[in-house]
This record gives structure tokens, sequence and C-alpha cells, in this order.
């Protein structure tokens, strides 16, 4: 088992929104000031979105790395999971829709609150692991109805 790069699709999705905010944006500056300030405000909330996701997913035999923007990357030894459970993201509540992986494991390093372990879901990255750390990972059955 090499390794394996999983690249996160949900940044398109967020990308596609910024743009759509930035393009609304510039239309309500047309129509009225306040307007526009609040679209800009839409927009940038979404570029902070762009750069909190993580980028990509690295499994390894020994690790899953998730790489984000800046050089920022959080390493997760096999070894240290305590469970990986399916949860919704809740990013202001409007992406209620988008299922993820939190993955709870063991770390004495300080890290930024938006590096807490959390995956997207997706049928390649749940096949992964279960590869990878098939004790620790748990489908939840109730969501499943």
């Amino acid at each position: 088992m090499d390794e394996q790069k999983i690249f996160n699709r949900r940044i398109l999705g967020f990308t596609a929104d910024m743009l759509v905010f930035a393009v609304l944006t510039f239309c309500f500056f047309r129509l009225d000031t306040a307007w526009g300030v609040l679209g800009v405000a839409a927009t940038v909330v979404q570029a902070v979105l762009i750069l909190i996701s993580p980028i990509y997913y690295v499994f390894t035999a020994d690790s899953l790395t998730i790489k984000y923007f800046f050089g920022l990357e959080e390493n997760i030894p096999w070894n240290k999971v305590i469970s990986i459970r399916e949860r919704h993201n809740f990013h202001y509540k409007r992406y209620v829709w988008l299922k993820s992986y939190k993955i709870d494991y063991r770390t004495v390093d300080k890290t930024p609150s938006f590096m807490d372990g959390t995956i997207s879901k997706n049928k390649q990255i749940t096949k992964l692991l279960k590869e990878y750390c098939p004790k620790k990972f748990e489908e939840n059955k109730a969501m499943k109805r």
C-alpha cells in the first residue's frame, strides 16, 4: 500500500459560490452601497471558507495527512486514532447537507481551531478509511434510512 492523494472537491463548490457572490456584489454596488457592502462581506466569508478548507488528503500505511493552504498540514498517525465518526459540516448553516468524517485522535501539538481532523465524506474516502483504519471506523447506521 503506497500513498494515495485525494483532492478535496468541496473547494470547487466554495469557489463557485464566491464567484457568484462577487458578481452579485458588483451588481449590488450599482444599485445601493449598503447592499454592496453586504455582498462584500458574503464574498469574504466564502474566501475564508476556501482558505481554511483542506486542499487534499494523503493516505499512507502509517498516517493520514490533511494538507491546507499556506503549507499547513495535519498529520494523524493511525495508531493515535481513537475513533472515526460521521457528522454534518455546519459552516455558517449554509452547507448543512455536507457530510464529513471527524477523526478523533490524541495529540500534544497545538493547531489552529479549523485543523480538527475533519475530512469530507465521499465513496473514495470511505473506502480508504475502511482499508487503512478499519478498527476505529464507525458507520452510522441510523443515518442510512
